[in-house]
């Protein structure tokens, strides 16, 4: 909204003139300057609107909220005392209650009608409009009342007030044509429309220089029904801006009888000619309630800290806002007002924090104390998902996957993706109505997709391995029960695709072996829960119907796993085969609850690989082993051995043992292990080993 000072000044005395001091002032009261211009009415605001505070587009709107901060009057300005009791030639019929008001004042005016000197100087734009639209568009500056003018000789029959049941077409003031959406609010005549209420009037009863008599519209429209209706027609006027944000709902009378005194003389340039109020129709009226709210005068000394705060200071404030107060009752315990809300509030006020806010900001929120409360130090008591979080991440972390966060929507592309596979066995997708864009369309009913994207998005930048693993919700509706059972549910997925272990140099490794570490993750979660997994035969339909599994604790099923299904991967332009989990919290809460794990440690690892050799008939676990019997990894060192992996085993040609590699990770909870210390264990276990006829190859 712009806002002319000197136009303030006639409202209200303010406690400066200087500019910079009244924006100052202005942003203290929460009506934020975005710019200060001038022009040919001097200084102009720009100040930023709240969409529930019409009260605030006028100038006497901005007074009220100075007043209540200084304690000023705000000033009133001349009206003519009475509309005409005589009934205007053009009855009004309103047939929906979207219009709670409407009212219009029948004049005559001068064909060369002149503006008022004292209003010329406030409108921005007075040499471009006819006179009597400049008056309107001062009068809405001044006390927020937006208000439309008709050329009364162009206007046939009666004046209706109905809701539109189709979309209809107009030719606007602007001269262009525009679609009004059905369900808007309209103003007709006996042959045509006349204005779209709220919005923009039609070119077929404007005003003109031609006009002699002239139909003036003060109404109350609802303002969403409003904003709906200007926001499909992709107009923005000034007249639906101030709707959509509520008016004064006594509004209407006000604005006439302000325009009444300012249609006075001097009415015409060569003073032949003057303006007379010939009648007033006014359709039967909505009552609007005002609220009626108690305010304990405790809580509100509780609420801005200001114990000292009396009931003078209250009501005087408040009054100076336009509230009515009485005094329910004095006790010193049990202070409490009545306070109604002023019909230019009835929008936005409805609660005590409403009331509390509005002496907030009278007072100056710089001068209420900041207190922190109370801060209660008992530990929160973490949720079933927390839990299970904080039990599992440390394994997946040690195993090198890393938790990613992914959306709860996918696309409806997606959807019908997933549902070529497996239609009829998953739960049916619940759809949004008012997703923001189409790729948030549906709630997920599975995180494969979104496993998939991630791996192959990754994959595509370079990273040759892809472990994650996320804790998050899945949505649908049950198949085969009504529509209206909707379930959410808490899984863990985890998922991996291209090399195991990182490192060009290494060959990638087969199916199998991914497939049995991927395994072992699984059931290091479940031995998390001092649980034992046993995988028995699944037909999941989004994945491999070779190569899956359901996950079972006893009878128990805790979830599946296994590869994407081939044709999806290509589907998703996949290059890698993804290995995917999918386990349920709920079944994992249930299983055991005391179990115990060693945290993971900060310190850095050591690595060491070594070969040996084995007969044809001896097992790779003898080895494994006897490298954990080694008296070296035994004692003070027996804790820093901390995994053996198997990494290959192979036989080549014409001789008669295999070849068996394994990995050794060494790290301390307590420190950085030396080099050093780890190679002289080596060496000893190399002898060893010797020993018991495994040499080193």
């Amino acid at each position: 909204m712009k806002l002319a000072l000197n136009l303030l000044e006639k409202f209200i005395d303010l406690p400066s003139t200087d500019a910079v001091e009244v924006r100052k002032l202005l942003d203290d009261l929460g009506l934020e300057v975005k710019d200060v211009g001038h022009d040919r009415r001097g200084v102009v605001y720009t100040i930023e609107t709240l969409a529930n505070r019409g009260d605030h587009l006028s100038a006497i709107g901005v007074a009220r909220e100075i007043a209540a901060r200084t304690l000023s009057s705000v000033k009133t300005p001349a009206c003519i005392a009475e509309l005409p009791q005589k009934k205007a030639s053009l009855p009004v019929r309103r047939l929906t209650d979207k219009c709670m008001r409407y009212a219009l004042l029948e004049a005559e005016i001068a064909s060369d009608m002149k503006l008022r000197s004292d209003v010329a100087s406030y409108v921005a734009d007075a040499e471009a409009l006819h006179p009597l639209v400049s008056i309107l568009n001062f009068v809405q500056a001044e006390l927020g009342q937006p208000m439309h003018a008709f050329d009364r000789d162009k206007l046939e029959g009666e004046i209706v007030i109905e809701l539109s049941d189709k979309q209809e077409e107009i030719e606007a003031l602007d001269g262009k044509k525009y679609l009004v959406p059905a369900q808007s609010i309209l103003i007709k005549d006996k042959k045509k429309i006349i204005a779209v209420a709220g919005v923009i009037g039609c070119a077929n009863s404007m005003v003109t220089d031609s006009t002699k008599r002239i139909a003036i519209e003060a109404a109350l429209f609802c303002p969403v029904t409003i904003r709906k209706t200007a926001r499909k027609m992709a107009l923005v006027t000034d007249a639906a801006y101030a709707f959509e944000r509520g008016v004064d709902t006594e509004g209407w009378l006000a604005g006439l009888k302000r325009v009444g005194h300012l249609l006075g003389s001097p009415a015409s340039a060569s003073g032949q000619g003057s303006n007379h109020l010939l009648g007033l129709s006014v359709a039967d009226e909505v009552v609007i309630a005002r609220p009626t709210i108690l305010l304990p005068l405790t809580l509100v000394r509780t609420q801005l800290g200001m114990p000292r705060l009396d009931e003078v200071q209250v009501s005087t404030r408040l009054k100076h806002l336009g509230y009515l107060i009485e005094v329910v009752s004095s006790q010193k315990a049990k202070e409490v007002i009545q306070v109604t809300v002023p019909t230019w509030r009835v929008w936005d006020v409805d609660s005590v924090e409403d009331l509390i806010e509005d002496i907030a900001r009278s007072i100056g929120y710089n001068q209420i104390k900041l207190e922190v409360p109370a801060l209660d130090y008992a530990a929160i008591e973490e949720s079933e998902q927390q839990r299970i979080l904080g039990r599992l991440e440390p394994i997946l972390v040690g195993s090198g996957f890393l938790e990613v966060i992914s959306r709860v929507f996918y696309s409806a592309k997606e959807v019908q993706l997933i549902e070529e596979y497996a239609v009829d066995k998953l739960p049916k997708h619940i759809a949004l109505k008012n997703s923001i864009e189409s790729a948030y369309s549906h709630l997920k009913v599975t995180n494969i997709i979104h496993a998939a994207q991630l791996a192959e998005t990754n994959q595509r930048r370079g990273v040759l391995s892809v472990k994650a693993f996320e804790l998050g919700q899945l949505f649908g509706l049950n198949r085969g029960l009504t529509e209206d059972y909707q379930h959410e549910t808490t899984v863990l997925s985890l998922w991996q695709s291209g090399r195991w272990m990182q490192g060009e140099w290494r060959q990638p490794e087969k199916r199998e072996d991914k497939v049995a570490l991927f395994t072992g993750v699984i059931e290091q979660i479940f031995r998390a829960f001092r649980s034992e997994v046993t995988i028995s035969p699944s037909s999941y339909p989004l994945l491999h119907p070779g190569c899956q599994g359901e996950l079972r604790v006893g009878r128990k099923v805790c979830g599946f796993f296994g590869q994407l299904h081939p044709a999806l991967q290509a589907k998703l332009d996949l290059k890698q085969e993804l290995l995917y989990a999918e386990l349920s919290c709920a079944a994992l809460a249930t299983l055991n609850d005391d179990a115990i794990y060693q945290k993971q440690s900060e310190y850095p690892a050591i690595r060491r690989d070594l070969t040996v050799r084995l007969s044809a008939k001896q097992f790779a676990s003898e080895v494994e082993k006897s490298i954990r019997l080694f008296e070296g990894f035994r004692g003070d060192e027996s804790h820093i051995l901390t995994d053996i992996e198997t990494l290959n085993d192979f036989k080549k040609e014409g001789e008669d043992f295999r070849r068996v590699s394994f990995r050794l990770t060494f790290q301390s909870s307590e420190r950085t292990l030396e080099g050093q210390l780890v190679d002289g264990l080596m060496e000893g276990l190399f002898q060893y080993l010797e020993s018991r006829g495994n040499g080193l190859v």
